[in-house]
């Protein structure tokens, strides 16, 4: 009887197991350099094109990461942490849709250490578009200037995937202006960047429920009578 229960519970909460998620890491071949500065004074956004996996159209994570002080390299004071926040985006073209996702606020450190800023949106997207993951500080106030450096792989790892970026100031102009890439010869360069991707859990079928539930419900009831009778 027990074990009836036990199984309708089962039922109830079936997923299938997850496969191994199709993910994307621009990461594997190292860092060969920088692409640009991030900050404060600098490029207010920056962030990867990306086309989700058609077979696990969730996005459960993304990361974009940050290395350098603006001062290691380049001679410009750097005045300490930089606040910031991720996003995910439709990409319609030359520049970022509908917001669909924002993060908390998060901080890279006043050091030269590489950070990686991972977030988790769970996000069912469409096979059929391309989405744009970025950081942005065009929604948080800066007082002065606080850099670091974009880093990027040795090549193009991946068919959609691009870098790309925006000057606005604003965050509201972030969906109606154009956004920018690299020119020639520097566009198959990707920023570091990871996604991971899943399947939706699927639960049973109201029918089997339904009639599942009728047998547990007719074995109680039957048992419930023996018990009189006894």
């Amino acid at each position: 009887m027990y074990r009836l229960i036990a199984a309708f519970a089962a039922l109830c909460l079936l997923a299938p197991g997850s496969a191994q998620a199709a993910d994307i890491d621009t990461t594997t071949g190292g860092r060969t350099g920088a692409i640009a500065l991030f900050g404060a004074g600098r490029l207010p956004t920056f962030g990867q094109i990306f086309a989700p996996d058609p077979a696990r159209p969730i996005l459960t994570s993304f990361s974009l990461f940050l290395d350098y002080r603006a001062d290691t390299n380049v001679g410009i004071p750097n005045v300490g942490p930089l606040d910031l926040r991720g996003y995910v985006a439709t990409w319609v073209g030359n520049g970022a849709g509908t917001i669909l996702y924002t993060s908390e606020t998060r901080t890279k450190p006043d050091t030269d250490d590489l950070t990686e800023f991972a977030f988790t949106p769970n996000l069912i997207l469409s096979p059929a578009e391309l989405y744009v993951a970025f950081l942005s500080i065009t929604e948080l106030p800066q007082t002065a200037l606080r850099a670091f450096e974009i880093p990027y792989g040795p090549s193009d790892i991946y068919t959609f995937e691009r870098y790309v970026f925006s000057q606005v100031g604003t965050f509201e102009a972030l969906t109606t202006t154009d956004w920018q890439s690299l020119a020639f010869p520097n566009t198959d360069r990707d920023t570091f960047f990871k996604a991971s991707f899943d399947v939706p859990a699927t639960v049973p079928e109201p029918a089997a429920l339904a009639l599942f539930g009728a047998g547990l419900f007719g074995l109680l009831a039957g048992r419930r009578r023996r018990s009189t009778r006894a």
